[in-house]
């Protein structure tokens, strides 16, 4: 009942835009002057807590690791993403972009997170940057992205979905969720940020980036 009185406010607007009881762009109140980004950033940076078996498991694959500051995190989402009819930049368009962040600010740094290793292969070639990664397996995820167009115009009838191939037994679910979870909080960590915001990795990376190092 949209009309129900024990909804919040927000919680009954939700229900009249007919996204699932929740409003993309919202903000309570007290906070409405700073947006609904900076709430929702300071909302997921609160509950971004790890257990101690999780924290343990990140701390392990940083170490040796030394990344230096200032950085740039670099996202580069490939993947199974040649799937969906989307632009799908390769490592070398961030690159240009990292390029610009040094010569304005002159970070030679650079943090990658991607799911794609011939990406984070050129980046430790490059030779005007200093590159660091995780220590994680990405050829499980390497489901022909490195083959496809930087551009697909059309949905890909392969369905190799990283969600899809946990359920088939393909990937362990466990594994998947926690690399994730790694290079999301390792890119939080950079000074400066690259990566595209159609991706919910790149999302969280950067609020939690805000959270942590924006206004308060």
């Amino acid at each position: 009942d949209k009309n129900n009185s024990a909804l919040l406010p927000a919680e009954r607007e939700g229900l009249w835009t007919h996204v699932d009881g929740i409003m993309h762009d919202f903000s309570t109140p007290k906070y409405a002057h700073k947006g609904s980004f900076w709430l929702q950033s300071h909302a997921l940076r609160f509950i971004w807590r790890f257990n101690d078996r999780t924290k343990q498991y990140i701390d392990t694959l940083r170490q040796g690791m030394n990344m230096k500051h200032p950085i740039i995190g670099i996202h580069v989402r490939r993947g199974d993403s040649f799937m969906a009819a989307r632009w799908m930049p390769h490592f070398e368009n961030f690159l240009q972009e990292a390029r610009a962040m040094k010569e304005l600010y002159g970070v030679s740094n650079i943090f990658i997170a991607s799911d794609d290793l011939e990406s984070v292969e050129k980046c430790h070639a490059l030779k005007d940057f200093r590159c660091f990664s995780l220590p994680i397996d990405r050829k499980i995820y390497d489901v022909g992205a490195s083959q496809a167009p930087e551009h697909n115009p059309a949905e890909s009838q392969y369905d190799m979905w990283v969600e899809r191939r946990i359920e088939r037994g393909e990937l362990d679910g466990s594994a998947t969720a926690l690399h994730a979870i790694a290079e999301i909080d390792t890119l939080s960590k950079c000074d400066y940020f690259i990566g595209r915001l159609d991706s919910a990795i790149s999302r969280l990376a950067y609020m939690l980036m805000t959270a942590a190092r924006g206004p308060r």
